[in-house]
Protein backbone atom coordinates (compact mmCIF):
# COMPACT_ATOMS: atom_id res chain seq x y z
CA UNK A 1 0.00 0.00 0.00
CA UNK A 2 1.43 3.59 -1.10
CA UNK A 3 2.41 5.88 1.63
CA UNK A 4 -0.22 8.63 2.41
CA UNK A 5 2.32 11.32 3.12
CA UNK A 6 2.31 13.72 0.20
CA UNK A 7 0.24 11.54 -1.69
CA UNK A 8 -3.47 14.02 -3.28
CA UNK A 9 -6.24 12.92 -1.52
CA UNK A 10 -4.93 11.43 1.47
CA UNK A 11 -5.33 13.36 5.18
CA UNK A 12 -3.50 12.30 8.15
CA UNK A 13 -5.72 11.95 11.59
CA UNK A 14 -6.30 14.39 13.25
CA UNK A 15 -6.91 16.45 10.21
CA UNK A 16 -10.95 17.01 9.06
CA UNK A 17 -11.66 16.94 5.72
CA UNK A 18 -12.61 20.53 4.11
CA UNK A 19 -15.77 22.08 3.61
CA UNK A 20 -17.10 23.05 0.59
CA UNK A 21 -20.10 25.61 -0.26
CA UNK A 22 -23.59 24.60 0.29
CA UNK A 23 -22.21 21.57 2.55
CA UNK A 24 -22.42 20.27 5.59
CA UNK A 25 -20.17 19.92 8.13
CA UNK A 26 -19.12 16.53 8.15
CA UNK A 27 -20.06 14.46 11.34
CA UNK A 28 -17.50 13.90 13.90
CA UNK A 29 -15.55 10.18 12.96
CA UNK A 30 -16.19 7.11 14.89
CA UNK A 31 -12.23 5.79 14.60
CA UNK A 32 -11.97 1.73 15.29
CA UNK A 33 -9.47 1.03 18.17
CA UNK A 34 -7.21 -0.99 16.04
CA UNK A 35 -6.66 1.94 13.14
CA UNK A 36 -7.56 1.07 9.67
CA UNK A 37 -8.25 2.82 6.24
CA UNK A 38 -11.64 4.59 6.26
CA UNK A 39 -12.93 6.03 2.73
CA UNK A 40 -13.15 9.68 2.33
CA UNK A 41 -15.64 11.20 0.10
CA UNK A 42 -14.19 14.06 -1.72
CA UNK A 43 -16.93 16.81 -2.31
CA UNK A 44 -17.74 16.96 -5.96
CA UNK A 45 -16.27 14.05 -7.27
CA UNK A 46 -19.40 12.31 -7.59
CA UNK A 47 -21.08 15.22 -9.47
CA UNK A 48 -18.23 15.32 -12.07
CA UNK A 49 -18.27 11.35 -12.55
CA UNK A 50 -21.80 11.79 -12.93
CA UNK A 51 -21.31 14.37 -16.02
CA UNK A 52 -18.84 12.53 -18.10
CA UNK A 53 -19.78 9.82 -20.41
CA UNK A 54 -18.54 6.24 -20.51
CA UNK A 55 -17.04 6.74 -24.42
CA UNK A 56 -14.82 9.84 -23.49
CA UNK A 57 -13.42 7.92 -20.21
CA UNK A 58 -11.96 5.51 -22.56
CA UNK A 59 -10.94 7.87 -25.19
CA UNK A 60 -9.39 10.99 -23.28
CA UNK A 61 -6.14 11.15 -21.68
CA UNK A 62 -7.24 14.55 -19.93
CA UNK A 63 -10.71 12.42 -18.55
CA UNK A 64 -8.30 9.73 -17.60
CA UNK A 65 -6.25 11.88 -15.18
CA UNK A 66 -9.71 13.55 -14.07
CA UNK A 67 -10.90 10.33 -13.07
CA UNK A 68 -8.01 9.68 -11.15
CA UNK A 69 -7.76 12.66 -8.93
CA UNK A 70 -11.74 12.53 -8.35
CA UNK A 71 -11.41 9.19 -7.25
CA UNK A 72 -12.35 8.56 -3.63
CA UNK A 73 -9.11 9.16 -1.27
CA UNK A 74 -8.59 6.95 1.47
CA UNK A 75 -7.62 8.39 5.24
CA UNK A 76 -5.17 6.23 7.38
CA UNK A 77 -5.36 6.41 10.73
CA UNK A 78 -2.80 4.98 12.76
CA UNK A 79 -3.20 2.77 15.41
CA UNK A 80 -3.73 3.24 19.11
CA UNK A 81 -4.02 1.43 22.44
CA UNK A 82 -6.61 3.75 23.90
CA UNK A 83 -10.10 4.04 22.47
CA UNK A 84 -11.73 6.34 19.93
CA UNK A 85 -13.67 9.24 21.61
CA UNK A 86 -15.83 11.45 20.12
CA UNK A 87 -15.94 15.25 21.56
CA UNK A 88 -19.44 16.45 21.40
CA UNK A 89 -20.05 20.41 21.14
CA UNK A 90 -21.50 20.53 25.05
CA UNK A 91 -18.30 19.60 26.00
CA UNK A 92 -19.79 16.40 27.49
CA UNK A 93 -18.09 12.86 25.99
CA UNK A 94 -18.52 9.07 25.98
CA UNK A 95 -16.83 6.53 24.64
CA UNK A 96 -19.00 4.54 21.70
CA UNK A 97 -20.56 2.38 24.47
CA UNK A 98 -21.84 4.05 27.13
CA UNK A 99 -24.43 6.99 27.40
CA UNK A 100 -23.51 10.78 27.27
CA UNK A 101 -21.77 11.54 31.01
CA UNK A 102 -22.73 14.99 32.44
CA UNK A 103 -19.88 16.62 34.98
CA UNK A 104 -23.17 18.47 36.57
CA UNK A 105 -24.10 14.87 37.86
CA UNK A 106 -21.65 14.77 40.41
CA UNK A 107 -23.48 17.59 42.15
CA UNK A 108 -26.99 16.08 41.28
CA UNK A 109 -27.87 19.66 39.40
CA UNK A 110 -30.28 18.86 36.43
CA UNK A 111 -29.61 21.34 32.92
CA UNK A 112 -32.34 23.45 33.54
CA UNK A 113 -31.76 24.63 37.28
CA UNK A 114 -30.13 28.20 36.85
CA UNK A 115 -32.86 31.04 36.50
CA UNK A 116 -32.96 34.08 35.02
CA UNK A 117 -33.02 35.76 38.41
CA UNK A 118 -29.80 37.90 39.89
CA UNK A 119 -30.64 38.22 43.16
CA UNK A 120 -33.65 38.78 46.23
CA UNK A 121 -34.33 41.52 48.98
CA UNK A 122 -36.54 40.38 52.01
CA UNK A 123 -37.82 42.64 54.61
CA UNK A 124 -39.55 40.65 58.02
CA UNK A 125 -41.51 41.96 60.57
CA UNK A 126 -40.15 39.97 64.11
CA UNK A 127 -42.44 38.88 67.29
CA UNK A 128 -39.95 37.36 69.36
CA UNK A 129 -39.67 36.44 72.88
CA UNK A 130 -36.64 36.57 74.73
CA UNK A 131 -35.97 33.79 77.54
CA UNK A 132 -36.63 35.74 80.86
CA UNK A 133 -34.48 37.85 82.79
CA UNK A 134 -33.29 36.59 86.10
CA UNK A 135 -34.42 37.91 89.63
CA UNK A 136 -33.06 35.48 91.82
CA UNK A 137 -33.50 37.13 94.76
CA UNK A 138 -36.42 39.35 96.69
CA UNK A 139 -36.20 43.15 95.26
CA UNK A 140 -39.19 44.80 97.38
CA UNK A 141 -41.39 43.78 99.78
CA UNK A 142 -44.21 44.82 101.90
CA UNK A 143 -45.16 43.52 105.65
CA UNK A 144 -46.30 44.90 109.05
CA UNK A 145 -45.00 47.56 111.07
CA UNK A 146 -44.95 45.41 114.03
CA UNK A 147 -42.58 42.98 112.74
CA UNK A 148 -39.02 42.99 113.18
CA UNK A 149 -37.72 43.73 110.46
CA UNK A 150 -40.57 44.82 108.80
CA UNK A 151 -40.65 43.33 105.59
CA UNK A 152 -37.73 41.11 106.27
CA UNK A 153 -37.92 37.75 104.94
CA UNK A 154 -38.60 35.20 106.96
CA UNK A 155 -41.14 38.13 109.07
CA UNK A 156 -44.58 36.64 109.59
CA UNK A 157 -46.46 39.14 107.34
CA UNK A 158 -43.67 39.62 105.05
CA UNK A 159 -44.62 39.53 101.11
CA UNK A 160 -42.30 39.98 97.96
CA UNK A 161 -43.70 42.44 95.68
CA UNK A 162 -41.03 41.82 92.78
CA UNK A 163 -38.13 39.90 93.02
CA UNK A 164 -37.35 35.95 93.65
CA UNK A 165 -38.56 35.17 89.87
CA UNK A 166 -38.16 35.90 86.69
CA UNK A 167 -38.12 38.78 84.66
CA UNK A 168 -40.54 38.73 81.39
CA UNK A 169 -40.32 40.92 78.81
CA UNK A 170 -43.63 39.21 77.25
CA UNK A 171 -43.08 40.00 73.23
CA UNK A 172 -40.61 41.86 71.26
CA UNK A 173 -41.14 43.38 68.27
CA UNK A 174 -38.52 43.94 65.43
CA UNK A 175 -37.38 43.88 61.82
CA UNK A 176 -35.16 41.75 59.54
CA UNK A 177 -33.61 42.77 56.38
CA UNK A 178 -31.82 40.39 53.84
CA UNK A 179 -30.70 40.79 50.52
CA UNK A 180 -28.40 38.62 48.10
CA UNK A 181 -27.42 37.92 44.83
CA UNK A 182 -25.22 35.10 42.85
CA UNK A 183 -21.83 35.09 42.29
CA UNK A 184 -21.20 32.78 39.76
CA UNK A 185 -23.03 32.64 36.03
CA UNK A 186 -23.97 28.67 36.68
CA UNK A 187 -25.89 29.72 40.26
CA UNK A 188 -23.80 27.62 42.22
CA UNK A 189 -21.89 30.03 43.98
CA UNK A 190 -23.81 33.26 45.92
CA UNK A 191 -23.68 35.56 48.91
CA UNK A 192 -26.53 37.01 51.29
CA UNK A 193 -26.01 39.82 54.55
CA UNK A 194 -28.99 39.58 56.86
CA UNK A 195 -29.55 42.13 59.73
CA UNK A 196 -31.85 42.50 62.65
CA UNK A 197 -33.19 44.43 65.35
CA UNK A 198 -35.59 44.39 67.85
CA UNK A 199 -37.14 46.99 69.75
CA UNK A 200 -35.88 48.04 73.28
CA UNK A 201 -37.94 45.97 75.63
CA UNK A 202 -38.93 47.54 79.09
CA UNK A 203 -40.51 46.02 82.35
CA UNK A 204 -40.95 48.48 85.35
CA UNK A 205 -42.53 47.80 88.68
CA UNK A 206 -43.37 50.75 91.00
CA UNK A 207 -44.83 50.58 94.98
CA UNK A 208 -45.81 53.95 96.14
CA UNK A 209 -47.10 54.55 99.79
CA UNK A 210 -49.72 57.44 100.76
CA UNK A 211 -48.65 60.34 102.12
CA UNK A 212 -48.78 58.68 105.99
CA UNK A 213 -46.52 55.75 104.56
CA UNK A 214 -48.86 53.18 104.19
CA UNK A 215 -48.09 50.30 103.34
CA UNK A 216 -45.02 49.39 104.14
CA UNK A 217 -42.20 49.19 101.55
CA UNK A 218 -38.95 47.99 101.91
CA UNK A 219 -35.78 46.49 100.23
CA UNK A 220 -34.64 43.16 101.77
CA UNK A 221 -31.13 42.47 102.99
CA UNK A 222 -28.75 40.12 104.33
CA UNK A 223 -26.49 41.15 107.04
CA UNK A 224 -22.73 40.69 106.05
CA UNK A 225 -21.82 40.41 109.54
CA UNK A 226 -23.72 38.57 111.90
CA UNK A 227 -25.99 36.60 109.22
CA UNK A 228 -29.74 38.12 109.79
CA UNK A 229 -31.93 39.50 107.73
CA UNK A 230 -32.24 43.13 107.20
CA UNK A 231 -34.40 45.85 105.22
CA UNK A 232 -34.21 48.91 104.20
CA UNK A 233 -37.13 51.58 104.71
CA UNK A 234 -39.11 53.37 101.79
CA UNK A 235 -42.19 53.39 103.28
CA UNK A 236 -43.07 53.23 107.17
CA UNK A 237 -46.37 54.46 108.64
CA UNK A 238 -45.54 57.81 110.46
CA UNK A 239 -42.08 57.10 109.43
CA UNK A 240 -41.57 57.52 105.90
CA UNK A 241 -43.28 57.65 102.79
CA UNK A 242 -41.98 57.49 99.44
CA UNK A 243 -41.76 54.50 96.63
CA UNK A 244 -39.50 52.15 94.89
CA UNK A 245 -39.11 51.60 91.41
CA UNK A 246 -37.43 48.53 89.63
CA UNK A 247 -37.05 49.12 85.82
CA UNK A 248 -35.63 46.59 83.51
CA UNK A 249 -35.06 46.76 79.93
CA UNK A 250 -33.34 44.79 77.30
CA UNK A 251 -31.95 45.49 73.33
CA UNK A 252 -31.03 42.57 71.42
CA UNK A 253 -29.81 42.84 67.53
CA UNK A 254 -26.91 41.70 65.33
CA UNK A 255 -26.28 40.90 61.62
CA UNK A 256 -24.48 38.02 59.54
CA UNK A 257 -23.28 37.84 56.19
CA UNK A 258 -22.37 34.51 54.24
CA UNK A 259 -21.25 32.72 51.45
CA UNK A 260 -22.99 29.39 49.88
CA UNK A 261 -22.55 26.75 47.73
CA UNK A 262 -25.88 25.85 45.97
CA UNK A 263 -26.74 21.85 45.12
CA UNK A 264 -29.72 20.46 43.45
CA UNK A 265 -30.73 16.89 44.03
CA UNK A 266 -33.93 17.29 41.85
CA UNK A 267 -35.82 19.21 40.47
CA UNK A 268 -37.92 20.33 43.78
CA UNK A 269 -35.41 19.82 46.07
CA UNK A 270 -31.58 21.54 46.78
CA UNK A 271 -29.64 22.23 49.58
CA UNK A 272 -27.09 24.79 50.37
CA UNK A 273 -23.87 24.94 51.86
CA UNK A 274 -23.53 27.95 54.02
CA UNK A 275 -19.40 29.75 55.41
CA UNK A 276 -20.03 33.62 56.87
CA UNK A 277 -19.39 35.82 59.92
CA UNK A 278 -21.64 36.49 62.67
CA UNK A 279 -22.16 39.36 64.94
CA UNK A 280 -24.63 39.43 67.95
CA UNK A 281 -25.29 42.02 70.37
CA UNK A 282 -26.94 42.11 73.96
CA UNK A 283 -27.32 45.32 76.42
CA UNK A 284 -29.39 44.79 79.42
CA UNK A 285 -29.87 46.76 82.74
CA UNK A 286 -31.71 46.49 85.97
CA UNK A 287 -32.01 49.77 87.81
CA UNK A 288 -33.14 50.55 91.39
CA UNK A 289 -34.54 53.99 92.57
CA UNK A 290 -35.87 54.83 95.82
CA UNK A 291 -37.31 58.15 96.86
CA UNK A 292 -38.57 58.83 100.44
CA UNK A 293 -38.94 61.80 103.02
CA UNK A 294 -38.70 61.85 106.51
CA UNK A 295 -42.40 62.12 108.65
CA UNK A 296 -40.30 62.13 111.82
CA UNK A 297 -37.26 63.34 113.37
CA UNK A 298 -34.42 61.65 114.34
CA UNK A 299 -35.44 58.43 113.41
CA UNK A 300 -33.66 58.18 109.34
CA UNK A 301 -30.17 58.80 109.44
CA UNK A 302 -27.52 59.66 106.40
CA UNK A 303 -23.86 58.79 107.42
CA UNK A 304 -24.73 57.72 110.76
CA UNK A 305 -26.44 61.08 111.23
CA UNK A 306 -30.08 61.37 112.18
CA UNK A 307 -32.11 64.14 109.88
CA UNK A 308 -34.89 65.70 110.38
CA UNK A 309 -38.58 65.71 109.10
CA UNK A 310 -39.07 66.85 105.52
CA UNK A 311 -35.96 65.85 104.44
CA UNK A 312 -35.72 63.04 101.57
CA UNK A 313 -33.61 60.56 100.00
CA UNK A 314 -33.08 59.00 96.47
CA UNK A 315 -30.66 56.39 96.37
CA UNK A 316 -29.85 54.36 93.55
CA UNK A 317 -28.66 50.70 92.07
CA UNK A 318 -27.86 50.67 88.44
CA UNK A 319 -26.49 47.03 87.18
CA UNK A 320 -25.50 46.68 83.20
CA UNK A 321 -24.06 44.39 81.30
CA UNK A 322 -23.55 44.26 77.29
CA UNK A 323 -22.40 41.26 75.79
CA UNK A 324 -20.95 41.24 72.14
CA UNK A 325 -20.32 38.10 70.13
CA UNK A 326 -18.40 37.38 67.11
CA UNK A 327 -17.66 34.34 65.38
CA UNK A 328 -17.47 32.41 62.26
CA UNK A 329 -20.30 30.96 60.81
CA UNK A 330 -21.04 27.41 59.48
CA UNK A 331 -24.30 25.70 58.30
CA UNK A 332 -27.01 24.32 55.62
CA UNK A 333 -30.19 25.08 53.95
CA UNK A 334 -32.42 22.52 52.31
CA UNK A 335 -35.02 23.53 50.46
CA UNK A 336 -38.14 21.92 48.82
CA UNK A 337 -40.20 23.79 46.09
CA UNK A 338 -43.20 23.57 43.52
CA UNK A 339 -43.96 26.45 40.79
CA UNK A 340 -45.14 28.60 43.52
CA UNK A 341 -44.12 27.51 46.59
CA UNK A 342 -40.43 26.73 48.60
CA UNK A 343 -40.50 25.30 52.16
CA UNK A 344 -36.71 25.48 53.61
CA UNK A 345 -35.08 23.94 56.55
CA UNK A 346 -32.52 25.82 58.07
CA UNK A 347 -29.67 25.08 60.29
CA UNK A 348 -26.47 27.35 61.44
CA UNK A 349 -23.79 27.13 64.03
CA UNK A 350 -21.45 30.53 64.78
CA UNK A 351 -18.72 29.63 66.92
CA UNK A 352 -16.50 32.53 68.64
CA UNK A 353 -15.96 34.81 71.42
CA UNK A 354 -18.48 37.12 73.34
CA UNK A 355 -17.12 39.79 75.03
CA UNK A 356 -18.85 40.30 78.42
CA UNK A 357 -18.95 44.35 80.37
CA UNK A 358 -20.89 44.01 83.48
CA UNK A 359 -20.83 47.99 84.89
CA UNK A 360 -22.13 48.45 88.50
CA UNK A 361 -22.94 51.82 90.13
CA UNK A 362 -24.37 53.29 92.97
CA UNK A 363 -25.53 56.68 94.94
CA UNK A 364 -27.30 58.37 97.70
CA UNK A 365 -28.38 61.92 97.32
CA UNK A 366 -29.85 63.61 101.15
CA UNK A 367 -31.67 66.99 100.42
CA UNK A 368 -32.60 69.03 103.33
CA UNK A 369 -33.30 72.73 103.60
CA UNK A 370 -32.62 72.70 100.05
CA UNK A 371 -29.25 71.27 99.70
CA UNK A 372 -28.29 67.85 99.02
CA UNK A 373 -25.39 66.10 99.64
CA UNK A 374 -23.85 62.88 97.97
CA UNK A 375 -22.62 59.96 98.88
CA UNK A 376 -21.10 56.94 96.91
CA UNK A 377 -23.24 53.83 97.32
CA UNK A 378 -26.86 53.05 97.09
CA UNK A 379 -28.12 49.32 98.73
CA UNK A 380 -26.71 46.68 96.57
CA UNK A 381 -24.05 48.66 95.10
CA UNK A 382 -21.39 49.41 97.21
CA UNK A 383 -17.91 50.29 97.47
CA UNK A 384 -17.00 46.69 97.24
CA UNK A 385 -18.28 46.24 93.88
CA UNK A 386 -18.70 49.35 92.23
CA UNK A 387 -16.94 49.54 88.98
CA UNK A 388 -16.96 48.08 85.07
CA UNK A 389 -15.58 44.40 84.51
CA UNK A 390 -14.43 43.26 81.27
CA UNK A 391 -14.01 39.16 80.67
CA UNK A 392 -14.10 37.85 77.16
CA UNK A 393 -15.24 33.73 76.88
CA UNK A 394 -15.63 31.21 73.77
CA UNK A 395 -19.19 30.77 73.17
CA UNK A 396 -21.41 28.86 70.63
CA UNK A 397 -24.36 29.96 68.92
CA UNK A 398 -26.69 27.76 67.14
CA UNK A 399 -29.52 28.85 65.36
CA UNK A 400 -32.42 26.79 63.41
CA UNK A 401 -35.59 27.77 61.82
CA UNK A 402 -38.23 26.69 59.19
CA UNK A 403 -39.54 29.40 56.43
CA UNK A 404 -42.01 28.99 53.73
CA UNK A 405 -42.55 30.91 51.23
CA UNK A 406 -45.84 31.48 48.52
CA UNK A 407 -45.30 32.97 45.07
CA UNK A 408 -48.40 35.69 44.51
CA UNK A 409 -46.41 36.98 41.83
CA UNK A 410 -44.13 36.12 39.11
CA UNK A 411 -41.06 37.65 41.69
CA UNK A 412 -43.08 38.53 44.66
CA UNK A 413 -43.01 35.74 47.82
CA UNK A 414 -45.36 36.31 51.14
CA UNK A 415 -42.68 34.35 53.52
CA UNK A 416 -43.83 33.39 57.02
CA UNK A 417 -41.09 30.93 59.56
CA UNK A 418 -40.24 30.35 63.02
CA UNK A 419 -37.00 30.44 63.92
CA UNK A 420 -35.16 29.78 67.71
CA UNK A 421 -31.10 31.16 68.15
CA UNK A 422 -29.08 29.93 71.54
CA UNK A 423 -26.29 32.29 72.73
CA UNK A 424 -23.94 30.97 75.47
CA UNK A 425 -22.42 32.56 78.13
CA UNK A 426 -24.35 35.35 78.16
CA UNK A 427 -23.96 37.83 81.42
CA UNK A 428 -26.83 39.24 82.26
CA UNK A 429 -27.47 41.81 85.43
CA UNK A 430 -29.70 39.92 87.90
CA UNK A 431 -27.24 37.86 88.34
CA UNK A 432 -24.37 40.00 88.79
CA UNK A 433 -26.73 40.50 92.38
CA UNK A 434 -24.86 39.96 95.71
CA UNK A 435 -27.73 40.75 98.38
CA UNK A 436 -25.26 40.07 101.18
CA UNK A 437 -24.71 43.61 102.29
CA UNK A 438 -22.21 44.84 105.29
CA UNK A 439 -24.38 48.06 107.22
CA UNK A 440 -21.60 49.93 107.50
CA UNK A 441 -20.89 50.58 103.86
CA UNK A 442 -24.77 51.77 103.94
CA UNK A 443 -25.00 55.80 103.32
CA UNK A 444 -28.52 55.28 105.61
CA UNK A 445 -27.90 52.80 107.48
CA UNK A 446 -27.84 53.98 111.36
CA UNK A 447 -23.95 52.15 111.46
CA UNK A 448 -22.52 53.46 108.49
CA UNK A 449 -19.08 54.21 109.32
CA UNK A 450 -18.43 51.61 112.02
CA UNK A 451 -15.75 48.91 111.36
CA UNK A 452 -16.86 46.75 108.45
CA UNK A 453 -14.94 43.50 109.41
CA UNK A 454 -13.33 41.06 106.78
CA UNK A 455 -16.96 40.74 105.60
CA UNK A 456 -16.70 43.45 102.91
CA UNK A 457 -20.10 42.54 100.45
CA UNK A 458 -21.42 43.30 98.49
CA UNK A 459 -18.74 41.53 96.46
CA UNK A 460 -18.88 41.26 92.29
CA UNK A 461 -18.68 37.90 90.79
CA UNK A 462 -19.22 37.51 86.95
CA UNK A 463 -21.97 34.85 86.09
CA UNK A 464 -23.55 33.71 83.03
CA UNK A 465 -26.17 31.96 81.45
CA UNK A 466 -27.30 30.68 78.21
CA UNK A 467 -29.67 33.04 76.03
CA UNK A 468 -32.27 32.25 73.83
CA UNK A 469 -35.09 33.70 71.58
CA UNK A 470 -37.88 32.35 69.98
CA UNK A 471 -39.11 34.26 67.08
CA UNK A 472 -41.63 34.15 64.39
CA UNK A 473 -41.54 36.27 60.94
CA UNK A 474 -43.76 37.73 58.82
CA UNK A 475 -42.13 39.35 55.47
CA UNK A 476 -42.29 39.82 51.42
CA UNK A 477 -39.52 39.17 49.67
CA UNK A 478 -38.54 40.56 46.21
CA UNK A 479 -36.61 38.70 43.14
CA UNK A 480 -34.90 40.37 40.55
Amino acid sequence: MPTPYGTPGYVQYPMVAPVYPQQRMPQPLMVPQGGGVIPVSTPGATARAASKPASAEKDSAATKLVAAQDATPEMVVPASDSPAVETLPSGDSYDGFMTPFNYRSILGDPEDETTDELGFFRVDYLMGWFKSAPSRIPLVTTGSAADAPAGGLGSPNTQVLFGRGNIDFNLAQGFRLELGSWLTSDQHYGWSASGFYFLPQRVDFRATSDANGSPVITRPTTNAIDGTENTYLVSVPGIAAGSALVSARTTLYGWDINVYQHHCVSKNLSWDGILGFRVLHLNERLFFRDQFTALRDNVLSFRGLPVPAGSSFVDEDDFDTANNFYGVQLGGKARWKTERLYVDLIGKVALGATGRRVSIDGSTVFTNNGVSTFATGGILAQSTNIGSRREVNFSAVPEFGLNTGWAILENVRLTVGYSVLVWSGVARPGDQIDRVVNPSLVPTDQNFGAPAGPNLRPTFTLRDQTFFVHNFNFGLELHY
